[in-house]
């Protein structure tokens, strides 16, 4: 799970490399507190590309559902 604002990309992408170094499968992100403004979308296809990630869900601010 990562927010979804701003450093996102930097976070996710260094947090994944680490894990996988471990030996840890990663099976998607998350991304929380999301709106869908443009740079969010932005975030979102940037993971993906930088990670070979898929983004499989988002929760929106105050959200209560993750939406897949």
């Amino acid at each position: 799970m990562a927010d979804a604002g701003l450093g996102t990309i930097h976070n996710v992408v260094t947090t994944a490399a680490y894990i996988k170094t471990l030996g840890i499968e990663i099976e998607g992100v998350l991304l929380n507190n999301y709106i869908g403004d443009l740079m969010q979308k932005d975030n979102y296809y940037m993971i993906e590309e930088l990670t070979g990630l898929k983004v499989i869900g988002t929760v929106a601010p105050n959200g209560e559902n993750i939406i897949f």
